[in-house]
């Protein structure tokens, strides 16, 4: 009954307020369901005036139990009139107001009761040091169900952010809820890690622990699981909907959260920009934006999706401003791909695992943050300008990838990215698909040229093809700026890696077969390094075309002929990204 209103709710939005109503009061009759009603007490309806126990026609003496949308009541009652205390619960049934009435009138206005109250919290913090050995017997007891609460959070491809956000916002300092776990896929070495103390909050003392995607079941069903907050990005909805059939399946609730609990309001102008997939051309469409916008004479701070593969207490809040920022801070090759290039055109990057702290530090020192939104999840931020860019050489993943497809609904302004290179049918596909996503969204269309330094140093040689990871792993791109250039510029042969590949790269290609004659600069740790420096360094071929955003050889050594390929943005005709943003933040 639960999902037909829900889905129904979402189909016919023209009932949304009513039906979202009716919802707001199914839960709480849920609620109600195991509140054990005593002798004096009874459900009660108000008819004329009066307050009548349901299904009878004599008006009520005893604790009268009221149902509204998101509330109850508990109403003492004599002959159907308050005479009393009256106690005023939300959907949880948490205490929220408390008054006395006398003979139907209110005696004094109803003290606001702000949870939990003092004693409660007394008793919270009594029970957290008397058991700092076994932190998660602290839990929250919830007082209308006498049920522990208990989630596990899946983190957004490995990278414990997404959840972070989630943790900080909607779960952190709440006690209805015990986060029991995050879950990790994807990148190496992060499973069987805790997420700090010092960043979960003070409930949880010992931090919180990180496990295997793959022990989600056993986690359900060990730890009595309630509900489970799904946080990955970049995955198609089939995905996202068969992990939901498997949570359900355990009896377990699944969630996704909303934009609204978790984003943090800027005091500053805040323009975000995100994507459709990994690989649509994002980090270029930022750096044009940073650059526009400098040059319009204001001072800009990039804050990036964080990517906390170290130590994350020490990873709270990180500020690059130049290279020796990304050796203090021990960054992967990863991060260097998204950071170097702000640093080089003069922007301040930020980053971390803490983002609100991340924003208020940005904000003592920049007129407008911008939000580097990689991964493709929904924005950190509330933006004042929200631009989502799309390809044209994967049409049709706008409408079927999670959340990008949210990010598409929520645009202000698109770029449709790669259009001299895509076919003009794919344009229109994608276009159209846009159109009936947010029809009032702008949409400029883009190309990414590319730039070599020596083109003729290419033509008629074997070549090894270096591109972007993700891009090539989760991003489902079977090619990027490299083998665009290796074809253009007429290499003879375009050597496949595989054959040469070792260690973690070899394990990459066997979980992402379809990366084909591509070698992906997967970088996220030093043994991944090196394992990439190996696997160039063993192949046979005449030179090696980098396509990835950094130049590689300052974090590896490469023993071959090589050339960097680099792409910006480019608009093509009007209105162009200049355009809208000095129509909207223009002096």
């Amino acid at each position: 009954m639960k999902i037909f209103l829900f889905l129904f709710l979402i189909t016919h939005s023209i009932f949304a307020n009513q039906f979202a109503d009716g919802l707001k009061a199914i839960t709480l009759l849920a609620n109600m369901q195991q509140y054990k009603i005593k002798s004096n007490e009874a459900f009660v309806v108000k008819q004329n005036g009066k307050y009548y126990q349901k299904f009878s026609s004599t008006p009520f003496t005893g604790v009268g139990i009221e149902i509204k949308i998101n509330i109850f009541k508990k109403i003492t009652l004599k002959d159907g009139i308050e005479n009393g205390t009256i106690e005023v619960y939300n959907e949880n049934g948490y205490l929220i107001k408390k008054g006395q009435y006398k003979n139907g009138k209110l005696i004094n206005k109803m003290k606001i009761i702000n949870y939990p109250t003092k004693k409660e919290k007394n008793k919270i913090n009594k029970q957290t040091k008397s058991k700092q050995n076994n932190w998660i017997e602290s839990e929250h007891i919830d007082p209308m169900t006498d049920t522990k609460l208990k989630i596990v959070s899946t983190t957004s491809l490995n990278r414990v952010n997404y959840s972070n956000a989630t943790l900080s916002i909607r779960y952190k300092e709440n006690k209805d809820y015990e986060v029991v776990a995050f879950t990790a896929t994807q990148i190496p070495d992060i499973e069987g890690r805790v997420y700090p103390a010092v960043l979960a909050g003070d409930l949880y003392p010992e931090g919180i622990p990180i496990h295997a995607e793959e022990d989600l079941e056993k986690l359900i069903k060990e730890l009595d699981v309630t509900e489970v907050v799904f946080a990955y990005s970049d995955v198609p909805h089939e995905y996202v909907m068969h992990k939901a059939s498997e949570v359900n399946a355990l009896g377990a609730d699944f969630k996704l959260i909303g934009a609204k609990p978790t984003q943090v309001k800027s005091v500053k102008p805040l323009i975000s920009v995100c994507a459709v997939r990994t690989g649509c051309g994002k980090s270029q469409t930022t750096r044009r934006v940073s650059l526009i916008l400098r040059d319009m004479g204001y001072k800009v701070a990039a804050i990036r999706h964080p990517m906390p593969y170290g130590d994350l207490a020490k990873q709270a809040v990180q500020r690059f401003a130049d290279y020796s920022d990304l050796d203090k801070h021990e960054c992967t090759i990863e991060e260097r791909e998204e950071y170097e290039p702000h640093i080089d055109n003069g922007v301040i990057v930020y980053a971390g695992v803490d983002y609100e702290a991340i924003l208020r530090q940005a904000e003592q020192e920049v007129d407008i943050v911008l939000w580097d939104g990689g991964n493709n999840d929904i924005p950190f931020y509330v933006s004042d300008l929200e631009i989502v860019v799309a390809d044209p050489h994967r049409p049709g993943h706008e409408l079927t990838y999670f959340p990008g497809e949210q990010n598409a609904r929520t645009a202000d302004v698109f770029v449709l990215n790669k259009v001299d290179t895509a076919s003009p049918d794919d344009v229109i596909v994608v276009r159209e698909n846009l159109h009936q996503l947010s029809p009032n969204a702008i949409v400029i269309e883009g190309a990414s040229p590319l730039f070599v330094d020596d083109p003729a140093m290419i033509r008629g040689k074997r070549v090894l093809v270096v591109e972007d990871g993700p891009t090539l792993t989760h991003g489902g791109m079977k090619y990027g700026a490299g083998y665009v250039a290796a074809r253009r510029f007429g290499a003879a042969e375009i050597v496949d890696p595989r054959p040469f590949a070792v260690g973690s790269i070899a394990e990459t290609f066997e979980k992402y077969p379809d990366t084909g004659e591509i070698l992906p600069a997967m970088g996220y740790g030093e043994a991944q390094v090196r394992d990439l420096e190996a696997t160039i360094a063993a192949a046979d071929v005449d030179m090696v075309i980098l396509g990835t955003p950094i130049d590689l050889t300052r974090v590896l050594k490469i023993d071959k002929p090589h050339q960097r390929v680099r792409y910006e943005l480019q608009e093509i005709g009007t209105p162009s990204l200049e355009d809208i943003l000095k129509e909207k933040f223009g002096k």
